[in-house]
């Protein structure tokens, strides 16, 4: 019973960089890791039985690609300024939208509610039927739930997203340091992170990257003047 305890615990005291994240290309198969010989190496389950020999690739030659993609997503403190501030200024616009829809939103719901009362004291007085009074309440109180809908979209959409860029688009150019000086457990979810669609294709790693950084990749690929403009988009 006590060795049956100790091997879960075992098992995750060595952990993977790619462990659970890459398929095999060819039949869609977990790629596992296993140690051999002080090294470590990534090959498909074959689960499906659809490879005749088992290939075996070591984690460093995973690691190269990834590597060169964290010291290319970088950018210049200027850039990185410029996209920032250009940010600034689409959240402050669209807080200001918000701010005046909201208010919009709010007289309107007051007069609402000031025709529920003068409805309901016209019922008291004999003026409307009940039939008349249970129609318009029915009509008023479905428009104030479409109102508290909208205010509820209004109010959540008031967000610095130019902050989170300008820590996204700092961490860029210091990604290739955090990732080698990480450990495995940081490692991942720093892969996570960038990453996704992992495969494996014969020996060679095949992904894509993730939004925003994968039109930083681009604008650093450019040779062109115009090769940093509009990438503040991805954050929008």
């Amino acid at each position: 019973m006590q060795g049956y305890h100790k091997k879960p615990f075992k098992y995750l005291a060595k952990p993977f960089i790619f462990r659970g994240l890459i398929k095999c290309k060819e039949c869609g198969c977990t790629v596992t890791p296993e140690m051999h010989k002080g090294h470590i190496y990534y090959s498909c389950t074959n689960y499906k039985k659809v490879h005749s020999q088992k290939f075996y690739i070591r984690e460093e030659k995973l690691l190269d690609p990834v590597s060169e993609i964290l010291k290319n997503i970088r950018l210049p403190e200027k850039i990185v300024h410029e996209i920032t501030e250009e940010l600034r200024k689409i959240n402050q616009t669209k807080n200001e939208f918000y701010q005046k829809e909201l208010l919009k939103l709010k007289k309107e719901y007051e007069q609402i509610e000031d025709r529920i009362s003068k409805t309901f004291d016209s019922l008291v007085d004999g003026i409307i039927t009940k039939d008349i009074y249970d129609k318009k309440l029915k009509e008023y109180k479905e428009k104030l739930a479409e109102i508290e809908e909208k205010m509820k979209i209004y109010s959540s959409q008031d967000e610095n997203f130019y902050l989170t860029a300008e820590i996204v688009l700092n961490l860029c150019n210091r990604a290739y340091e955090i990732f080698e000086n990480s450990e495995i457990t940081e490692k991942r979810q720093i892969l996570n992170f960038l990453l996704q669609n992992l495969q494996l294709s014969g020996e060679k790693l095949e992904y894509s990257l993730k939004e925003p950084f994968n039109s930083i990749l681009k604008c650093e690929k450019s040779s062109n003047g115009l090769r940093y403009q509009n990438l503040y988009e991805p954050f929008l």
